[in-house]
């Protein structure tokens, strides 16, 4: 069979896939170069062997495999996430990428991101989010209140059975709806973890299906006479006179309520428009905006300078309280920071890392751009030897208990970095860790540093390892090393799940494929 057969489309599955790479908790050391395979050649996989035929539905053959993993959302509260295997990962993403028309056909246009628009081709969530913005009006009429509502653990809480009825009714039994609603069950059914695969723009999609009933009170609402109502995925903001506003609010809760979820708590609020316009347009800060100013030369001219004074003074507001402070803004404070080569303050920073595990990925780009920015300077030399002596004694502290907190610190080191001290933290993580991303770092520095020992590691590990996503690593990382195919294909083969990584091989003549370089060289993505 075709790639496109059954109504599955690799290519548009690949595109999705290979789009909500960026920004995933997990970051691939190799940019998962089997969907960048697939998408140019979709033929490759053998879709007769990767589905059958179960109660007349189509379904994956293989069971998917979800990998656990816990990300800080702040100082304490961490939230519960997977990483899928390749193969069912692709399939689970086709299918609602192939369907992204029926899905979202009656979706309203106040809702935005994680979407398609009429066209049947998912829209980019960065034009999503401008709209998104550009729909809330910048002043607010005088008097008007703002509501926000959250949901509590949103992805969580979503009722698999509801859902999955949901989408045959949609999409008809149909292999499309089969692979969902066997990807979704096999999720809910982890004992640690329920609902649907958060971080998956797949997951998003059936999401806004699922709000079908609170988007028909938010609309009757707007019928009613409010000024303003709009959505992005769980978070809803509302404008209007108080009064309605709370009225709304009722029936909302009630239609969450219904779907068996709960508001939360601490993120809805009724306040003024103007408070709840500024927490909006906030939320998706990525760089904090510095203030300029001109000055005047002699000769008249003109020249426009930032003022990073400014800029270092809400720096200062973050260090002197940094577990006070959202994931968005010490993201959009570290971007700021980078961007402009200000790092004056990187030993404070390094003193509150125990505060900001939610922040760890951008303070660990922070740290790396410090050491690349000025390579010239010998002060770089001290920078990197505090460095490799600050690793160790964190990741053997009890701060280190996340494991991607740890993993994201040690992206701070470029390959050309990994000196002893920090190759004894990698040697351990390759040997005894089983988070994939810790592995997946421990594999690739190892293997370009010290390809004998990373073989050798690895080749101790096989034996104890079932994962399909641990071995997919080993196996990259052993034809890194300079392992050839003799050994690597038979581990890739000890789980079809690893099929799309053997096919790609097997087509590009076993050659190692390419490092990403937000892995490794200091570029950000």
């Amino acid at each position: 069979m075709a790639g496109s057969d059954l109504g599955l489309d690799l290519v548009k599955g690949c595109g999705l896939a290979l789009a909500e790479m960026y920004g995933d908790w997990y970051r691939d050391p190799w940019a998962w170069p089997e969907y960048q395979w697939l998408q140019t050649s979709p033929a490759a996989l053998p879709i007769s062997e990767v589905l059958r035929k179960d109660d007349g539905v189509f379904v994956p053959r293989y069971p998917a495999f979800f990998h656990p993993a816990e990300v800080p959302k702040n100082r304490l509260a961490v939230r519960p996430a997977v990483l899928q295997d390749s193969l069912s990962r692709i399939l689970y993403t086709t299918a609602v990428a192939s369907n992204f028309g029926k899905l979202h056909r009656s979706l309203p246009d106040w809702v935005y991101g994680w979407r398609s628009r009429g066209s049947g081709m998912p829209s980019k969530n960065r034009l999503e989010w401008a709209s998104y913005l550009k729909s809330i009006p910048a002043d607010p009429i005088e008097n008007q209140h703002g509501l926000q509502i959250d949901i509590s653990s949103f992805f969580a809480s979503i009722r698999v059975e509801n859902l999955s009825e949901m989408i045959f009714e949609r999409i008809g039994k149909t292999a499309s709806a089969g692979v969902i609603d066997s990807v979704i069950r096999q999720h809910d059914a982890l004992a640690t973890r329920s609902g649907i695969p958060q971080r998956s723009f797949a997951s998003a999609a059936l999401a806004h299906l699922y709000l079908g009933a609170v988007d028909d009170a938010l609309e009757a609402a707007s019928q009613s006479g409010l000024d303003l109502v709009t959505r992005w995925m769980d978070d809803i903001t509302a404008l209007g006179s108080e009064s309605k506003l709370y009225s709304t609010y009722l029936d909302v809760q009630d239609r969450i309520r219904h779907l068996g979820m709960e508001p939360n708590a601490a993120k809805t609020k009724l306040m003024t428009a103007e408070e709840t316009i500024k927490e909006v347009r906030f939320e998706g800060t990525r760089e904090l905006a510095v203030p300029k100013s001109v000055i005047w030369a002699q000769s008249g001219a003109p020249t426009v300078v930032e003022d990073i004074p400014a800029l270092q003074r809400v720096e200062e507001a973050l260090l002197a309280h940094p577990d006070g402070f959202s994931r968005t803004w010490h993201r959009a404070t570290l971007t700021a920071l980078m961007t402009r080569d200000v790092f004056d303050n990187w030993e404070k920073w390094l003193g509150t890392a125990h505060k900001i595990p939610h922040a760890a990925d951008s303070l660990g780009r922070y740290l790396r751009r410090c050491g690349e920015h000025d390579d010239e300077n010998p002060a770089v030399e001290d920078f990197w030897t505090q460095l490799e002596d600050w690793l160790p004694a964190y990741c053997n502290s009890d701060w280190a208990r996340v494991d991607w907190v740890c993993s994201q610190l040690a992206l701070a080191f470029p390959v050309k970095r990994v000196t002893e001290p920090v190759r004894e933290v990698l040697r351990g993580w390759l040997a005894e860790s089983n988070d994939a991303q810790k592995v997946a770092i421990a594999t690739q520095r190892l293997s370009s540093v010290a390809p004998v020992q990373c073989r050798d590691i690895i080749r101790g590990r096989l034996d104890r390892t079932s994962d399909p996503l641990l071995l997919r690593i080993f196996a990259l990382g052993l034809l890194t090393a300079g392992a050839g195919r003799s050994v690597v294909r038979p581990i890739l083969e000890r789980d079809p799940r690893n099929l799309l990584v053997s096919l790609m091989l097997e087509d590009r003549a076993w050659r190692p494929p390419a490092v990403a370089d937000d892995f490794d060289t200091g570029q950000d993505e």
